[in-house]
């Protein structure tokens, strides 16, 4: 099996994003769910600030930050604990969120690591190798989200410090932005911030989805293959998201808590906007950014159309919503057997054959699908998208590789 970047799609969110500034949205309220092994830092009826604690961890995790100002209320339910803060809408600012005193060179790696879990940011993993390269990713992960491009617009400078804070961090001696090359514009901006080109170079990738996943990316730059059930950064190569880079910037250099992020808010086939949101944002409130809609759409989405998940709305945004996506109407699509065509196989970016692991899993046979190398699946959605029976293969792929990840030494 050889995982080399061949296959993927063209899709239109690899054109330039329109060229329109990201606006903050202010919610009403936000909803923070408290995951297990943290305690929860405040009582109901608290009046906190931005970037005020609204959980901690004891184990090493983020701290979880209030991206609003106002009032908080806490609330259990089927053994889930929630924090949920009213907006006053005064964008008061915590008085904890300010920049690093020292110079962030004379810090050390526990010293900056503490740092950003304080401002609500996970570290990257070095791994087990030391890092080669650090990979900046600076594609979009989903179709019609321009989050990523406007971030790069907006925020240039800060991801190239980010990046440097990072390969401090990291132990990297050098790194690479890698861009896809519809976004070109993006990387000349990228290239006028960078003093040392030694240090830190600028790539143009293939603009094909899904560029974005990590084992293609670390491919398609170095023309080398690392197994999918690896990562990449146990091989020496981690990746970061230019995202990540920015907020890591705001946070060390000028106290900036990581509290919200870019959201590309769209009707689909229509042109997007861009909004800065709190994370805990309800996405019932994103409905109005894409105009007047009287009646709630058919169909809403978190994340882009190949692999997004469908919501009622009530879901709430999270550091890695990218893309929130409204259909007036559901599109039917008529299912047909397969049709052997081979599309799935040639779109299919690590070179699976998505219409055989589909048939021999039906059947059940899944000594079969596992030499057929379904574990290895990307969940990248490829296959799907080019599918003209209308078959979601990468549903079917992805239960037959938790199958045989499950049952492990059944099938070594």
């Amino acid at each position: 099996m050889s995982n080399t970047f061949v296959g993927g799609i063209k899709l239109p969110y690899m054109n330039p994003a329109p060229d329109i500034i990201s606006a903050p949205f202010k919610p009403t309220r936000i909803s923070l769910d408290i995951p297990d092994g943290y305690r929860v830092a405040v009582k109901h009826g608290d009046k906190i600030a931005i970037g005020d604690e609204v959980a901690v961890s004891d184990g090493g995790n983020p701290n979880i930050l209030s991206g609003i100002s106002g009032t908080v209320s806490v609330s259990h339910y089927e053994g889930q604990q929630s924090v949920t803060v009213e907006n006053n809408f005064c964008d008061t600012v915590s008085e904890k969120c300010v920049p690093l005193k020292k110079n962030i060179n004379e810090l050390s790696e526990a010293d900056l690591t503490e740092a950003l879990l304080k401002m609500g940011i996970a570290p990257p993993s070095a791994g087990k190798k030391s890092p080669v390269c650090l990979i900046i990713n600076c594609c979009e992960s989903d179709s019609h989200s321009s989050s990523v491009t406007r971030t790069l617009l907006e925020k240039t400078e800060e991801v190239i410090g980010g990046a440097r804070i990072l390969m401090k961090l990291l132990g990297a001696g050098k790194a690479i932005c890698a861009v896809p090359k519809p976004m070109y514009k993006c990387a000349n901006d990228l290239g006028c911030c960078i003093n040392d080109s030694r240090m830190i170079k600028i790539r143009l990738v293939s603009g094909k989805y899904p560029q974005h996943e990590p084992h293609m990316l670390v491919s398609s730059l170095f023309n080398i293959e690392i197994n999918p059930s690896v990562p990449v950064s146990d091989a020496g190569y981690p990746v970061v998201s230019a995202v990540l880079c920015a907020a890591v910037f705001d946070a060390l250099a000028k106290g900036l808590p990581f509290t919200s992020s870019i959201i590309t808010v769209s009707e689909e086939h229509i042109a997007s906007g861009n909004y800065t949101v709190p994370f805990g944002t309800e996405i019932n409130e994103l409905i109005p950014l894409c105009g007047d809609f009287s009646e709630k759409p058919e169909k809403i989405q978190i994340g882009g159309i190949i692999t997004g998940k469908e919501t009622d709305g009530s879901d709430h945004t999270k550091p890695d919503t990218s893309a929130i996506i409204l259909n007036k109407q559901k599109r039917q699509v008529k299912l047909r057997p397969c049709l052997h065509c081979g599309r799935c196989s040639s779109a299919c970016p690590v070179r699976l054959q998505p219409s055989l692991i589909f048939e021999y899993s039906a059947d059940g046979n899944h000594e079969i699908t596992k030499k057929l190398d379904a574990e290895y699946c990307i969940a990248c959605g490829c296959c799907s998208s080019v599918c003209p029976a209308g078959i979601d293969l990468r549903a079917v792929i992805l239960s037959e590789k938790a199958f045989i990840t499950g049952k492990g030494a059944a099938y070594e």
